[in-house]
């Protein structure tokens, strides 16, 4: 058998895993505060607009499986769907909807639109917002007005004080108003771009008592010479709504009747500006039989473009494939008082939300809106392995956010501050929510979750105080830090913020888990290596002007910057998100103006573009240097937004381009065109840095972007961002919502990128030297172990060796890194791998398969040496074979390996190992 074998008496591996479970609850569960933590760490301040604060981040997770959709299919926003009213709005207030400017209520008397025009005031400087009514005359008094065919979408309200939240809310696809008129019902319903108003008549009843009053118009007319004649033409001063012509039928003898019908204007006040109208019926109708008048009235309404102004800013997804979108919405259903100009509308508050959607993106799931009296944004996203949610973002807030008893921080501390919130799977209930901050503006732009559900926050301050334990500066404090603190898992503590700055302004745009207490952050500074705390790399001078991206490592445990560098040239550059691929090696984006001194190296592009370029850098695990770096961009700004790492180390960059396909490289695309004033674009990176495999660009004819990326292990991609463009150019495939709602949209995307391999990740095999069935590689005393599960049992003191054999096609002995998962995985939690071994392969951590490993060995081609830990490991297993503690049976362990696999046919460079369940009593 070749292979490398490691043996030991059961003795000492009984001690080894007793050590690290009492290590590793120890050193994350018993810290005890450092006395030295600072409480005040600036000299100086300076109180920046929040305008100067860029919003863009990326929490990146890869995951197992999920289904296949058709490529650039775009998910924009949900169906029309009508909202009961719990309160919000006046009385009278049965129902509502909103989209494109428009929101729209429902009472039992009538219907009122609040209209937006353009981006700008109206001429007069007063609004660009009007109420139009419409009523319905002489109408039913007793009518009732209810709820039709409710939709299987949730909405959760944590907005205003505890008392006014809801949660469970059901919206409805149609309306009924029940006896409007005597023997007159009207079911109200529609589609993402109208309104549809069905009149059902009675036998015997005479349909001219439908009239209809429309007050606050400046003109009301009925059209003649056009494509949809009788229809009417609702002239307001921002904008003009449009009732297509009626459709009037009857079904007679199973046939259905059409009968030819108009509007017509009875009455006509344009001083006063109301107008009267009602059916004009053109074709003989049977009275004995039932009659139905059908108008269509066209008001594109739905969520998530709303009102206003709409964007998504972090995407994650979970286990089942389905996908997760943070961002913030301006889009407030506020009832208008009276008809005419809106002269109470303040523009609304932003409020932050996270929407679920189900795998093949054809609606929302649930929708959870979260806000106080002032501006709130949700910038990021992240979900853990039991598929809780963590939104993070920064509020105005001072009134109303939800917090929660015992959380870390419950008061509104200054200007801005950052939040992190702890929901239910369902978005349903709040298991946790806290503010973060000082006395000055706080913001939180990334999120990720460690292996014991702690969340890892990054943003930047420039609080002067924070009253929280456990604060490390690292560097000259100055007028703008990046931090990156550490929140238990029940948010009642922030157990650990690092500041890493120098004397002028420092931020932290993106941030990634190492195995252990580690941590990676990303931003720009504009201080020089004087004040910033630089060490080892990768670069160790400053260049920019005015600033440079960075990237640090830091050791939650050891308190300590392991290491920490600037990524820039001459000119300004900006580090914007941060992915960790299976070798430990950082992957970076973002956006540099630099064509001198930046740090190209391999590729994909070593020559500046010009007006700015977007940028991808890969860093060695250890800080020392770029394993690659590049330029990806054309002749205009181009910018990386968010960034992805794959099981193959290809990295997935997304973000937004100014340059058309005459400078952009565009390579195997889906939009090979440039469509509008911006795209987004996503390109696909190889895994040494050499070139794009990928690129395409994503857009409409306006102004679009892609803010953040998420990637499967089987070449899924979620996506999402803002974009201004209209149905007619924005890419849409089978989404929820085909239509354009308001001035920006946000988006949520998935495609799927097919390379030409052959992938058999269905069965977790793939072909290695052409061999059908993998041998398991990993084995426990010769063993790859019993049943479904692969299990090896052990007795108390029994001997054990560890066998890792080479690839069929690869060299021996095959470079290898092992893991040590102190878990016991069920069946169900199987991860069939695209490279798998065997025919047993768990998820691994890269995958949130599993948990992220407790130990690791590794011998020289993973970059350490046998019995060291990569990354590193807490603590190293040379040191773990020497302690002794008690310890409980049975023990539970599971293994499982990475072996590079240079030899297989399949390309594949890297394979995952067969898992072994070993379990000793």
């Amino acid at each position: 058998m070749t292979g490398l074998r490691l043996s030991a008496p059961m003795k000492l591996w009984l001690a080894a895993l007793a050590a690290c479970i009492l290590i590793v609850a120890l050193s994350r569960a018993w810290r005890s505060p450092d006395a030295a933590a600072l409480a005040a760490f600036h000299p100086t301040s300076k109180a920046n607009p929040i305008s100067a604060l860029p919003l863009d981040s990326a929490e990146v997770r890869d995951i197992p499986d999920s289904v296949r959709t058709d490529i650039n299919e775009a998910l924009r926003a949900m169906p029309l769907l009508f909202h009961e009213n719990h309160g919000e709005h006046p009385e009278e207030v049965r129902f509502a909807t909103r989209g494109n400017g428009r929101a729209v209520f429902f009472t039992t008397s009538g219907v009122t639109y609040s209209l937006r025009g353009g981006l700008t005031e109206t001429p007069d400087g007063t609004t660009d917002r009007w109420t139009l009514q419409l009523d319905f005359v002489n109408a039913n008094e007793a009518t009732t007005l209810s709820g039709r065919h409710a939709a299987e979408t949730k909405f959760h309200d944590f907005r205003g004080p505890e008392s006014q939240w809801r949660t469970g809310d059901i919206a409805f696809e149609g309306l009924t108003y029940r006896e409007l008129w005597p023997g007159i019902d009207l079911l109200v319903g529609g589609r993402t771009n109208e309104i549809k108003h069905k009149y059902l008549v009675e036998p015997g009843v005479d349909p001219s008592v439908i009239k209809l009053r429309y007050s606050g118009a400046t003109d009301i007319g009925v059209r003649e010479a056009s494509d949809d004649p009788g229809g009417l033409d609702i002239e307001t001063p921002v904008t003009t709504l449009q009732d297509s012509s009626p459709v009037a039928f009857q079904d007679i003898d199973g046939e259905t009747i059409a009968i030819p019908a108009r509007y017509r204007i009875l009455e006509a006040d344009p001083a006063a500006g109301t107008w009267i109208c009602d059916f004009e019926l053109l074709g003989d109708y049977d009275p004995s039989l039932p009659l139905v008048i059908d108008p269509v009235t066209y008001v594109a309404c739905g969520f998530i473009g709303g009102i206003d102004d709409d964007a998504g800013f972090g995407v994650t997804f979970d286990d089942e494939g389905n996908y997760y979108i943070a961002g913030s919405t301006a889009s407030p259903m506020t009832f208008p008082a009276v008809v005419g100009p809106d002269l109470e509308y303040n523009g609304g508050n932003a409020d932050a939300f996270v929407a679920m959607l189900p795998p093949d993106g054809s609606a929302l799931t649930f929708c959870t809106f979260i806000g106080g009296t002032k501006i709130d944004r949700a910038t990021c996203v992240a979900i853990d392995k039991y598929g809780d949610l963590y939104v993070g973002g920064w509020t105005w807030s001072y009134r109303w956010f939800p917090v929660t008893q015992g959380a870390a921080d419950r008061t509104h501390n200054g200007k801005t501050d950052g939040f992190v919130m702890k929901l239910r799977p369902d978005g349903a209930l709040i298991r946790y929510s806290t503010l973060f901050g000082g006395r000055e503006h706080d913001i939180v732009r990334a999120i990720v979750i460690d292996d014991l559900q702690n969340a890892i926050i990054a943003g930047g301050t420039d609080s002067h105080r924070f009253d929280l334990p456990n604060v490390y500066l690292t560097g000259t404090p100055g007028y703008f830090d990046a931090f990156v603190a550490r929140l238990n898992w029940s948010g009642t503590v922030f157990d650990r913020t690092h500041l890493v700055t120098g004397a002028l302004d420092d931020q932290a745009y993106g941030v990634a888990c190492l195995p252990g207490d580690d941590v990676v952050i990303v931003g720009r500074t504009l201080s020089s290596q004087t004040t910033f705390p630089v060490t080892l790399g990768p670069d160790l001078v400053f260049d920019g002007n005015p600033d440079d991206g960075f990237v640090a490592r830091v050791s939650f445990g050891s308190h300590a910057l392991r290491w920490c560098g600037y990524i820039g040239g001459e000119e300004s550059d900006c580090a914007k998100a941060v992915s960790i691929d299976v070798d430990g090696h950082v992957h970076v984006t973002g956006v540099t103006f630099s064509s001198e001194r930046f740090p190209v190296v391999v590729g994909p592009d070593l020559t500046y573009n010009g007006s700015g370029d977007a940028f991808v850098a890969c860093v060695y695990n250890n800080g020392r240097g770029f394993l690659h770096a590049g330029y990806v961009g054309g002749a205009r700004y181009d910018e990386g937004n968010g960034i992805a790492v794959d099981a193959m180390r290809r990295a997935y960059l997304v973000g937004s381009t100014k340059s058309d396909e005459q400078t952009f490289p565009v390579r195997d695309a889906a939009q090979p065109t440039f469509q509008g004033e911006r795209d987004g674009f996503l390109s696909l990176v190889a895994a040494d840095g050499g070139g794009l495999l990928m690129s395409t660009f994503f857009g409409g004819e306006a102004a679009d972007r892609i803010d953040a990326v998420a990637v499967a292990p089987f070449g899924d991609i979620y996506m999402t961002g803002s974009t201004e463009s209209t149905e007619t150019t924005f890419p849409e495939v089978g989404g929820p919502d085909p239509t354009h709602n308001g001035a920006v949209d946000a988006f949520a995307t998935r495609v799927r990128y097919d390379d030409g391999l052959e992938w058999t990740c269905r069965t977790g095999r793939v072909d290695l030297a052409n061999q059908t069935i993998p041998a398991n590689v990993v084995k426990v005393n010769g063993q790859s172990g019993a049943g479904v599960e692969r299990v090896v049992s052990l007795a108390l003191g029994e001997s054990l060796s560890i066998t890792i054999d080479a690839p069929p096609a690869g060299p021996t002995p095959a470079d290898f890194a092992l893991y040590g998962y102190l878990a016991a995985p069920t069946h169900e939690s199987v991860n069939l791998q695209p490279y798998g071994l065997g025919d047993f392969c768990f998820g691994t951590f890269l995958s949130g398969g599993l948990p992220k490993p407790n130990f690791i060995w590794n011998n020289l081609g993973f970059e350490g040496q046998l019995g060291e830990a990569d990354f590193p490991s807490d603590p190293a297993p040379t040191e773990v074979l020497l302690r002794n503690a008690g310890i409980r049976q049975p023990i539970v362990f599971t293994l499982q390996g990475f072996i590079r696999d240079l030899g297989s046919t399949a390309d594949g460079p890297v394979s995952i190992t067969n898992a072994v369940e070993v379990r000793v009593e």
